[in-house]
Protein backbone atom coordinates (compact mmCIF):
# COMPACT_ATOMS: atom_id res chain seq x y z
CA UNK A 1 0.00 0.00 0.00
CA UNK A 2 0.99 3.47 -0.72
CA UNK A 3 1.12 6.27 2.12
CA UNK A 4 -2.14 7.24 1.90
CA UNK A 5 -3.66 3.29 2.22
CA UNK A 6 -3.95 2.64 -1.24
CA UNK A 7 -2.94 -0.65 -2.71
CA UNK A 8 -0.26 0.01 -5.81
CA UNK A 9 -0.68 -1.81 -9.02
CA UNK A 10 2.57 -3.07 -10.25
CA UNK A 11 5.23 -5.96 -11.54
CA UNK A 12 6.19 -8.38 -9.72
CA UNK A 13 9.83 -10.26 -11.22
CA UNK A 14 11.92 -12.37 -9.06
CA UNK A 15 12.42 -10.54 -5.75
CA UNK A 16 11.51 -6.79 -7.14
CA UNK A 17 8.74 -4.84 -7.40
CA UNK A 18 8.37 -2.10 -10.49
CA UNK A 19 6.41 0.25 -11.17
CA UNK A 20 2.81 -0.64 -13.02
CA UNK A 21 4.59 -0.32 -16.50
CA UNK A 22 8.38 -1.31 -17.64
CA UNK A 23 10.55 -0.20 -20.52
CA UNK A 24 13.33 -1.95 -21.24
CA UNK A 25 16.03 -0.53 -22.57
CA UNK A 26 18.38 -2.83 -23.69
CA UNK A 27 16.41 -6.06 -23.43
CA UNK A 28 18.63 -9.46 -22.68
CA UNK A 29 18.35 -12.98 -21.11
CA UNK A 30 18.93 -11.80 -17.78
CA UNK A 31 15.35 -9.80 -18.33
CA UNK A 32 13.77 -12.46 -19.52
CA UNK A 33 11.34 -15.22 -16.81
CA UNK A 34 8.08 -14.67 -15.35
CA UNK A 35 6.42 -11.68 -14.33
CA UNK A 36 3.26 -11.25 -11.92
CA UNK A 37 0.89 -8.28 -12.43
CA UNK A 38 -0.21 -7.54 -9.24
CA UNK A 39 -3.45 -5.03 -8.56
CA UNK A 40 -6.76 -5.22 -5.88
CA UNK A 41 -8.12 -7.59 -7.85
CA UNK A 42 -5.25 -10.05 -7.97
CA UNK A 43 -2.59 -10.97 -10.23
CA UNK A 44 -1.40 -11.82 -13.73
CA UNK A 45 1.04 -13.59 -14.91
CA UNK A 46 3.27 -13.23 -17.76
CA UNK A 47 6.04 -14.81 -19.32
CA UNK A 48 8.92 -12.78 -21.00
CA UNK A 49 11.08 -15.25 -23.64
CA UNK A 50 14.01 -14.95 -24.97
CA UNK A 51 15.05 -17.06 -28.43
CA UNK A 52 18.08 -18.89 -27.55
CA UNK A 53 21.45 -17.40 -29.23
CA UNK A 54 24.84 -19.54 -29.49
CA UNK A 55 27.42 -18.31 -27.15
CA UNK A 56 29.83 -20.38 -27.82
CA UNK A 57 31.01 -23.27 -29.42
CA UNK A 58 33.71 -25.03 -31.90
CA UNK A 59 34.50 -23.56 -34.82
CA UNK A 60 37.02 -25.97 -36.18
CA UNK A 61 38.32 -29.13 -35.06
CA UNK A 62 41.06 -31.04 -36.77
CA UNK A 63 41.79 -34.48 -35.84
CA UNK A 64 43.73 -37.49 -37.22
CA UNK A 65 41.87 -41.19 -38.44
CA UNK A 66 41.19 -43.39 -35.52
CA UNK A 67 41.51 -40.67 -32.80
CA UNK A 68 38.79 -39.26 -30.72
CA UNK A 69 36.83 -36.45 -31.97
CA UNK A 70 34.32 -33.61 -29.87
CA UNK A 71 32.85 -30.90 -30.33
CA UNK A 72 31.03 -28.23 -28.09
CA UNK A 73 28.03 -26.10 -28.11
CA UNK A 74 26.08 -23.44 -25.36
CA UNK A 75 23.46 -21.21 -25.65
CA UNK A 76 21.93 -18.88 -23.52
CA UNK A 77 18.03 -18.09 -23.72
CA UNK A 78 14.84 -18.32 -21.86
CA UNK A 79 13.39 -20.93 -21.21
CA UNK A 80 16.52 -23.19 -21.20
CA UNK A 81 16.91 -24.65 -24.72
CA UNK A 82 17.55 -27.84 -26.30
CA UNK A 83 20.76 -28.78 -28.13
CA UNK A 84 20.86 -30.90 -31.18
CA UNK A 85 23.41 -32.40 -33.61
CA UNK A 86 23.49 -33.04 -37.56
CA UNK A 87 26.82 -34.44 -38.51
CA UNK A 88 27.83 -35.24 -42.08
CA UNK A 89 25.21 -37.87 -43.23
CA UNK A 90 22.42 -37.51 -40.75
CA UNK A 91 21.37 -36.23 -37.18
CA UNK A 92 23.20 -37.44 -34.30
CA UNK A 93 21.75 -40.10 -32.79
CA UNK A 94 22.16 -42.57 -30.68
CA UNK A 95 24.80 -44.74 -32.85
CA UNK A 96 27.78 -46.61 -31.30
CA UNK A 97 30.43 -44.34 -31.76
CA UNK A 98 28.65 -40.79 -31.41
CA UNK A 99 27.73 -39.64 -27.28
CA UNK A 100 26.33 -36.60 -26.45
CA UNK A 101 26.92 -35.30 -23.25
CA UNK A 102 24.17 -32.44 -22.19
CA UNK A 103 23.81 -29.91 -19.65
CA UNK A 104 21.89 -26.56 -19.12
CA UNK A 105 21.67 -25.23 -22.23
CA UNK A 106 25.08 -27.22 -23.42
CA UNK A 107 25.98 -29.95 -25.19
CA UNK A 108 29.13 -31.98 -26.25
CA UNK A 109 28.83 -34.49 -28.84
CA UNK A 110 32.18 -37.20 -29.15
CA UNK A 111 32.81 -39.42 -32.13
CA UNK A 112 34.67 -42.10 -31.19
CA UNK A 113 37.46 -43.79 -34.11
CA UNK A 114 36.93 -40.42 -36.09
CA UNK A 115 37.03 -41.65 -39.93
CA UNK A 116 37.21 -39.91 -43.46
CA UNK A 117 32.77 -40.36 -43.48
CA UNK A 118 33.04 -37.83 -40.31
CA UNK A 119 34.91 -34.53 -42.58
CA UNK A 120 32.55 -31.94 -43.23
CA UNK A 121 30.29 -29.43 -41.39
CA UNK A 122 28.69 -30.14 -37.85
CA UNK A 123 25.64 -28.37 -37.06
CA UNK A 124 24.64 -27.43 -33.54
CA UNK A 125 20.69 -26.38 -33.04
CA UNK A 126 19.50 -24.86 -29.88
CA UNK A 127 15.74 -24.87 -29.24
CA UNK A 128 12.86 -23.38 -27.13
CA UNK A 129 9.80 -22.46 -27.10
CA UNK A 130 10.75 -18.85 -28.56
CA UNK A 131 12.84 -20.18 -31.26
CA UNK A 132 15.82 -21.62 -32.25
CA UNK A 133 19.29 -20.94 -33.42
CA UNK A 134 22.27 -22.79 -35.52
CA UNK A 135 26.44 -22.42 -35.22
CA UNK A 136 29.06 -24.80 -37.67
CA UNK A 137 31.73 -26.65 -36.89
CA UNK A 138 34.33 -27.42 -39.24
CA UNK A 139 35.15 -30.92 -39.06
CA UNK A 140 38.59 -32.36 -40.76
CA UNK A 141 39.89 -35.60 -40.10
CA UNK A 142 43.41 -36.44 -41.38
CA UNK A 143 45.34 -38.77 -42.39
CA UNK A 144 48.77 -38.84 -41.34
CA UNK A 145 51.73 -38.32 -44.30
CA UNK A 146 53.55 -41.00 -44.88
CA UNK A 147 55.84 -42.50 -47.86
CA UNK A 148 54.55 -45.45 -49.61
CA UNK A 149 57.74 -45.26 -52.27
CA UNK A 150 60.70 -43.78 -52.26
CA UNK A 151 64.20 -44.05 -54.27
CA UNK A 152 67.42 -45.26 -52.13
CA UNK A 153 69.07 -42.65 -50.12
CA UNK A 154 72.57 -42.96 -52.11
CA UNK A 155 72.37 -43.04 -55.95
CA UNK A 156 75.34 -43.30 -57.98
CA UNK A 157 75.01 -42.61 -61.56
CA UNK A 158 77.79 -42.58 -64.47
CA UNK A 159 78.47 -39.20 -66.36
CA UNK A 160 75.95 -38.26 -68.91
CA UNK A 161 73.34 -40.84 -67.99
CA UNK A 162 68.98 -40.09 -66.83
CA UNK A 163 68.50 -40.17 -63.26
CA UNK A 164 64.65 -40.12 -61.69
CA UNK A 165 64.76 -40.05 -58.35
CA UNK A 166 61.18 -41.03 -56.51
CA UNK A 167 59.11 -39.84 -53.28
CA UNK A 168 55.35 -40.73 -53.15
CA UNK A 169 53.88 -39.91 -49.66
CA UNK A 170 49.91 -40.99 -49.04
CA UNK A 171 48.18 -38.59 -46.35
CA UNK A 172 44.71 -36.49 -46.57
CA UNK A 173 44.36 -33.98 -47.33
CA UNK A 174 46.45 -34.83 -50.43
CA UNK A 175 50.11 -33.32 -49.85
CA UNK A 176 51.77 -31.42 -52.26
CA UNK A 177 55.71 -31.79 -53.40
CA UNK A 178 58.35 -29.84 -53.13
CA UNK A 179 62.03 -30.36 -54.10
CA UNK A 180 64.84 -28.76 -52.69
CA UNK A 181 68.54 -29.33 -54.09
CA UNK A 182 71.61 -28.27 -51.78
CA UNK A 183 75.58 -28.37 -52.04
CA UNK A 184 78.38 -28.56 -49.94
CA UNK A 185 79.03 -25.20 -48.71
CA UNK A 186 75.69 -23.91 -50.81
CA UNK A 187 72.26 -22.45 -49.67
CA UNK A 188 69.27 -24.99 -49.98
CA UNK A 189 67.55 -23.88 -53.90
CA UNK A 190 63.70 -24.57 -54.92
CA UNK A 191 63.39 -26.55 -57.58
CA UNK A 192 60.35 -25.55 -60.42
CA UNK A 193 59.61 -29.42 -60.41
CA UNK A 194 56.59 -30.35 -57.98
CA UNK A 195 55.08 -34.38 -57.92
CA UNK A 196 56.67 -37.20 -56.33
CA UNK A 197 59.30 -37.58 -59.25
CA UNK A 198 62.50 -35.15 -59.93
CA UNK A 199 64.78 -35.94 -63.48
CA UNK A 200 68.00 -35.12 -64.48
CA UNK A 201 68.11 -35.93 -67.86
CA UNK A 202 71.85 -35.41 -68.26
CA UNK A 203 74.62 -36.80 -65.17
CA UNK A 204 77.00 -33.94 -64.98
CA UNK A 205 79.26 -32.82 -61.90
CA UNK A 206 76.84 -29.81 -61.66
CA UNK A 207 73.96 -32.40 -60.91
CA UNK A 208 75.69 -33.54 -57.87
CA UNK A 209 75.00 -32.63 -54.02
CA UNK A 210 71.70 -33.89 -51.67
CA UNK A 211 67.80 -33.50 -53.06
CA UNK A 212 65.01 -33.07 -50.80
CA UNK A 213 61.81 -34.01 -50.80
CA UNK A 214 59.35 -32.17 -48.87
CA UNK A 215 55.54 -33.02 -48.32
CA UNK A 216 53.19 -30.68 -46.95
CA UNK A 217 49.03 -31.16 -46.16
CA UNK A 218 47.33 -27.65 -46.71
CA UNK A 219 43.87 -26.84 -45.52
CA UNK A 220 41.00 -27.27 -48.17
CA UNK A 221 39.33 -24.02 -47.24
CA UNK A 222 42.66 -22.31 -46.74
CA UNK A 223 45.20 -23.18 -49.31
CA UNK A 224 47.90 -20.89 -47.39
CA UNK A 225 47.52 -22.88 -44.14
CA UNK A 226 49.00 -26.26 -42.71
CA UNK A 227 47.20 -28.99 -41.89
CA UNK A 228 49.85 -31.29 -40.21
CA UNK A 229 52.95 -30.97 -39.90
CA UNK A 230 55.57 -32.14 -43.57
CA UNK A 231 57.62 -35.02 -43.15
CA UNK A 232 60.52 -35.34 -45.93
CA UNK A 233 63.41 -37.20 -46.84
CA UNK A 234 66.77 -36.60 -49.03
CA UNK A 235 68.59 -38.19 -51.52
CA UNK A 236 72.46 -37.94 -52.35
CA UNK A 237 73.07 -38.45 -55.87
CA UNK A 238 76.95 -38.54 -57.13
CA UNK A 239 78.45 -39.46 -60.26
CA UNK A 240 80.43 -42.81 -60.56
CA UNK A 241 84.41 -42.57 -60.47
CA UNK A 242 86.09 -43.86 -63.86
CA UNK A 243 88.45 -46.56 -63.69
CA UNK A 244 91.86 -45.83 -63.24
CA UNK A 245 93.80 -48.05 -65.42
CA UNK A 246 97.17 -46.26 -65.69
CA UNK A 247 100.12 -47.11 -63.59
CA UNK A 248 101.53 -50.67 -63.09
CA UNK A 249 98.73 -51.95 -65.77
CA UNK A 250 100.41 -51.94 -69.37
CA UNK A 251 99.71 -53.56 -72.01
CA UNK A 252 103.02 -52.88 -73.96
CA UNK A 253 104.71 -54.56 -71.11
CA UNK A 254 103.16 -57.70 -71.68
CA UNK A 255 101.09 -57.09 -68.49
CA UNK A 256 97.22 -58.10 -68.66
CA UNK A 257 94.58 -55.88 -67.08
CA UNK A 258 92.01 -57.32 -64.98
CA UNK A 259 88.19 -55.71 -64.74
CA UNK A 260 89.41 -53.98 -61.56
CA UNK A 261 92.27 -52.42 -62.85
CA UNK A 262 94.93 -54.38 -61.63
CA UNK A 263 97.79 -55.89 -63.76
CA UNK A 264 98.71 -59.46 -63.81
CA UNK A 265 102.26 -60.48 -64.35
CA UNK A 266 104.17 -61.14 -68.08
CA UNK A 267 104.01 -64.84 -68.58
CA UNK A 268 107.66 -66.37 -68.43
CA UNK A 269 108.77 -69.56 -70.42
CA UNK A 270 111.33 -71.99 -68.94
CA UNK A 271 113.32 -74.77 -70.59
CA UNK A 272 115.91 -77.07 -69.19
CA UNK A 273 118.18 -79.78 -71.10
CA UNK A 274 120.41 -82.39 -69.24
CA UNK A 275 123.57 -82.91 -70.61
CA UNK A 276 122.87 -86.81 -71.97
CA UNK A 277 120.11 -85.18 -73.82
CA UNK A 278 122.38 -82.15 -75.46
CA UNK A 279 125.13 -84.81 -76.38
CA UNK A 280 122.35 -87.35 -78.08
CA UNK A 281 121.10 -84.32 -79.77
CA UNK A 282 124.78 -82.97 -81.38
CA UNK A 283 125.89 -86.81 -81.95
CA UNK A 284 122.68 -87.48 -84.27
CA UNK A 285 123.39 -84.04 -86.24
Amino acid sequence: RGANGARLIGWLHGNQFEDFQIRFENFSVDNAGLYSCIGPRGQVNASLTVVPQITHHSKEVRVFEGSRLRVSCISQGYPDSSITWKIPGGHAGPPVRTQTISGTSSSELVVQNAGSNDNGTFVCQAQNSAGASRAEVNVLVMEKLHFVNFSRSGIVSAAGERVVLNCQVAGYPTPTLSWYFTQPGRASVKRSETGPTYTIETMQQANEGNYTCVAESMMPCCPQKTAQPSISTSFIVTIESPKDLSGDCKTDTGAGCFDDGSSAAPLKVTTSLTIGALMAFLFFF
